[in-house]
């Protein structure tokens, strides 16, 4: 039975159609511009946001901030339609290069500093995006995700944070590899120079903590002197560039040598690393391999050869590569510099110019792209309009009794949907933001003195991030505690103790478990839970909010009845557009919705039209709310975290000697962990497995246990026998099961 095609479908049961009556109009927008732009007329000196120290920013201060770098971004072809990724701390500014994008017309696309660079560079592609805002103290990791992208313009928003600075010598060095003659090797000075006359080049390149190879003893310590330069085959720059502050140091370097060096002479330049794993804004310097095709395209006549190491970089070990240039006869007389923009040079937010706004957005114009765990080993992008946001934040604010007085201590990922409320919704109602950088944000004890101590009313997040916070609250002062008044939960089981624990520690707080999915915009039902019921497996999921239906349908597509589980659907404003640029999912997972004319929807093919299939199983209670009863599909939620598990499966086929692998959740399913199981013919050792799965995924997605062997368990199908792989993990049968940090 393929009921969108009937005619006149079946009807629900009559209780669950009185609660799916929630038709209302909205009454602030029609965009996101016009939700501020209210918010700041009527609030326009109130506190919009904050840090630990104090006001940064008001409403009224909040919207001109935007508005003055949403005309930048229109100067540098921001507009209607337009997707910019954004790559930001928690600080004030962020939240204003948020506001200014949608501001300009465009849609952000969130990266998070703690995925591997490879998904940013991937996702960066896969939108063809042209423009990304960084936060100060973030550039190297914009240009390990970027520097290969040309035509992307970058602008850093905040004060870049000082930093002392390195002395340039380290404490030991390794030693050089025997190199053939009329070669001349250059590395980091361990104590001082064996240079007596540091002039000339020497000068230069020993500012940059750079001298030559080490000098046998009984040899001259004069070692060389410029001239000695001429003459020569080749100079390696040996295991240096690791250790340089930035990659502009680097383009220094090598333009004082080729100005130094006879034409045609190469530079070998060994030990430079990849930037393969997670992004870092410390540590060493890695420069991707197709930055050197730049370099090489400022500078006539220079040719290069990248040499990629054989070990397969999915191991995990970031293995160092080497490059060879070759010096063209002529160097230009001044350093050649990036173009101005790029990921390696980019604009500041202060000097941009300002560009007229073409156009406003509409209300079916997308305010963001968030990217989700996928199937397929490849993340997928949930488009969410500006009107499926105005219906949310219309209902929450109302529905919560938001106001100006309200302080939301901000924690949720701007790349998890649940930051979109705190980002818009709360700051519509005329409340502010108390931010923590996300250096602070993960020490729960910062957290809970944020949370005790500032006089935060609002609580949202994961059940697991605030029961971790909840754990430091008996340290902090108790002045404050009476400030909390809701806590809002949702993405994960809560647990039936919250309650009981958050009146303990906040005895004037309301819990709210909120339930949803990111393909229908954040939330899109609400449970306020007043006591807990002694015969609950689980918080209930509670009601689905304005302009909002759930449906529990069978495989066929026809209602369920009351008590009876099946897979939730969820209709109305809140639907997302679908998956960018796959739209064979999107068809698949957002379908038609049979009784969307009998609530006074648009066709199906509009967001409002159509149901999206969450992959819930559910049922309507004779109580008169839904029951979340978990997943039909390979699915998990994992610490807040929606996980597709073959996404795992697929990072961990591309390991070296991986011939099969399954991923699953061990333990409590109230609080699972993340296994894998592989199959290989080799000795492998699972931190091996680790330390490749930690260059593809995402910290939160990366196995707590591994489990290696020759064979996996077959059931009567044919297909890997689950059931029996989970009670290995679970027993520690097998012949390695590290565990890991999850």
């Amino acid at each position: 039975m393929i009921l969108h095609n009937a005619t006149k479908p079946p009807r629900h049961p009559r209780l669950v159609e009185r609660h799916n009556a929630t038709a209302r109009a909205v009454t602030c927008g029609p965009t996101l511009v016009e939700l501020l732009d209210e918010a700041a007329a009527e609030n326009p000196d109130l506190p919009a946001l904050r840090t630990v120290e104090g006001v940064s920013l008001t409403h009224s201060e909040l919207v001109l901030d935007s508005e003055h770098l949403a005309h930048g971004l229109a100067g540098l072809g921001v507009a209607r339609g337009t997707p910019v990724a954004v790559l930001l701390d928690h600080t004030p500014e962020a939240v204003v290069a948020l506001h200014a994008v949608v501001r300009a017309g465009g849609h952000y696309v969130p990266l998070d500093v703690r995925w591997p660079v490879q998904r940013m560079t991937d996702i960066i592609r896969t939108l063809a995006i042209r423009h990304l805002i960084v936060s100060a103290g973030l550039e190297r990791t914009a240009f390990e995700a970027a520097a290969a992208e040309s035509g992307l313009r970058t602008v850093v928003v905040g004060a870049a944070p000082r930093k002392e600075q390195s002395s340039g010598v380290d404490a030991a060095a390794p030693a050089a590899p025997a190199r053939p003659e009329k070669t001349l090797e250059i590395r980091r000075l361990v104590g001082p120079s064996p240079v007596a006359r540091a002039d000339g080049l020497w000068h230069a390149l020993a500012r940059h903590g750079l001298g030559p190879g080490p000098v046998p003893d009984g040899v001259d310590r004069r070692a060389v002197l410029d001239e000695d330069f001429q003459g020569l085959r080749s100079v390696v720059l040996a295991d240096a560039v690791r250790e340089l502050p930035s990659p502009g140091a680097l383009r220094e370097i090598l333009h004082l040598l080729a100005d130094a060096l006879p034409g045609r002479t190469e530079i070998l330049i060994t030990g430079i690393h990849q930037p393969l794993g997670r992004a870092s804004a410390e540590g060493p310097l890695r420069i991707p391999p197709g930055w050197w095709a730049t370099y090489a395209a400022g500078c006539p006549g220079m040719a290069y050869e990248v040499r990629l190491p054989e070990t397969d970089a999915s191991a995990g070990h970031e293995p160092a590569y080497e490059v060879v240039l070759r010096v063209p006869a002529r160097t230009p007389a001044s350093m050649v510099r990036p173009e101005r923009g790029t990921a390696e040079l980019p604009w500041h937010a202060t000097e941009l110019t300002g560009g007229r706004l073409p156009e406003r957005p509409r209300p079916d114009d997308l305010a963001y792209i968030v990217f989700t765990s996928g199937s397929t080993g490849i993340p997928k992008g949930v488009a969410v309009r500006h009107h499926s946001v105005l219906n949310l934040v219309d209902w929450f604010n109302r529905r919560n009794g938001i106001g100006p007085a309200d302080v939301l201590l901000q924690t949720a990922a701007f790349s998890f949907d649940l930051s979109v409320y705190d980002v818009f919704g709360l700051l519509a109602a005329g409340g502010s933001l108390l931010m923590l950088p996300h250096r602070d944000l993960a020490e729960p004890d910062l957290v809970a003195e944020a949370l005790a101590g500032h006089g935060v009313t609002l609580w949202n997040s994961a059940p697991a991030a605030f029961t971790r916070t909840l754990l430091f609250v008996p340290q902090t002062p108790t002045a404050h505690r009476d400030c909390l008044r809701r806590v809002f939960l949702s993405g994960d089981w809560i647990p039936l103790d919250t309650l009981s624990t958050l009146r303990r520690e906040f005895p004037g707080a309301t819990l709210v478990a909120l339930g949803g999915a990111t393909e229908a915009t954040v939330w899109s039902n609400d449970f306020v839970v007043d006591r807990v019921d002694p015969g609950w497996r689980s918080i209930p999921y509670g009601h689905p909010m304005q302009n909002v239906r759930y449906y529990v349908l069978r495989d066929d597509l026809s209602p369920c009845a009351v008590d009876e589980p099946g897979e939730l659907y969820i209709a109305g404003d809140c639907v997302a557009v679908g998956y960018v640029n796959d739209r064979e999912l999107t068809e698949k997972r957002f379908l038609p919705d049979p009784w969307a004319t009998e609530h006074g929807e648009d066709a199906p093919t509009t967001p409002a039209g159509r149901m999206y299939r969450t992959g819930d199983r559910a049922k309507w209670t004779s109580s008169g709310w839904v029951e979340f009863l978990g997943r039909v599909d390979a699915q998990v939620k994992v610490r807040g975290y929606r996980i597709e598990l073959g996404e795992i499966e697929h990072a961990a086929r591309q390991l070296p000697d991986v011939d099969e692998a399954v991923a699953l959740t061990v333990g409590n399913p109230r609080d699972p962990v993340l296994a894998v199981a592989i199959r290989t013919r080799v000795a492998l050792r699972g931190d091996e497995v680790l330390r490749g799965l930690r260059t593809r995924l995402p910290e939160y997605m990366v196995p707590a246990r591994v489990h290696l062997a020759d064979s996996l368990p077959v059931g009567p199908t044919g297909k890997v026998d689950r059931a029996v792989l989970s009670r290995i993990l679970r027993t520690g049968a097998g012949r390695h099961i590290p565990e890991g940090k999850q």
